[in-house]
């Protein structure tokens, strides 16, 4: 009796959820999860911080959010006062409009990449590092064309539709159809970048709420 009073009481009291991650996350892999958990708890207030990867760790390190969901590549250095969980991994993904000669070219290379305009995102996200670093090392980076810079996933494939350039950016292997894909074409070229791992990050030895359990249960659950 007792705990079920200590229940309902719990469930009255004003909850919050703050969020830090990048645009991309909230497209893809947090919509079910956001969704179940409205669900659950109507009343649980989300507040979502879009930050590129790198700011979002930090932000939860700092304090200014109860979690993040976040990449990391190979190399990206740990935060050991964070607890880093990995649930699912993002190959690094072309996208071009279908009539595109590059649509059909049986096997991309990192030269194709330097013969037409590119829209990628900002210098701060790990995964704009990351191919700026392929690219300097196979002496390619300064013959690359970069027209647009983007974090926002609904604004690469709108100009590559407008036929401004060609984008490149980590995207789910086998993503929900959406109306944004329409008109275009996404080729996975981990062959030539790799993929990002996606993790679930939050404080070490910090007091988790309930409702932050449930969701990290909810977005780390292996996909089926």
């Amino acid at each position: 009796m007792k705990d079920a009073v200590l229940a309902s009481l719990r469930d009255d009291l004003p909850q919050s959820l703050v969020i830090a991650t990048a645009p991309s996350f909230l497209v893809h892999e947090l919509r079910r999860p956001i969704a179940s958990i409205h669900a659950r708890h109507p009343r649980l207030y989300l507040r979502f911080l879009e930050r590129n990867s790198p700011a979002a760790v930090e932000l939860v390190e700092q304090g200014g959010a109860d979690l993040a969901i976040a990449a990391r590549l190979p190399g990206t250095p740990v935060r050991k006062a964070l607890e880093y969980t990995p649930f699912t991994r993002y190959p690094f993904t072309f996208i071009c409009p279908e009539r595109h000669p590059l649509a059909t070219v049986k096997k991309l290379t990192l030269k194709h990449f330097t013969r037409h305009p590119l829209i990628l995102p900002g210098t701060g996200a790990y995964c704009r590092q990351h191919f700026d670093a392929v690219m300097s090392q196979a002496g390619l980076l300064e013959k690359t064309g970069i027209v647009i810079e983007s974090n926002f996933p609904f604004l690469l494939f709108e100009y590559v539709r407008m036929g401004m350039g060609l984008a490149l950016t980590p995207l789910p292997a086998s993503p929900d159809p959406t109306p944004h894909h329409a008109g275009v074409v996404l080729r996975n070229v981990s062959h030539l970048f790799g993929d990002e791992e996606i993790c679930h990050v939050r404080r070490k030895g910090e007091f988790e709420l309930p409702c932050a359990a449930e969701f990290r249960a909810m977005v780390t659950a292996p996909r089926r």
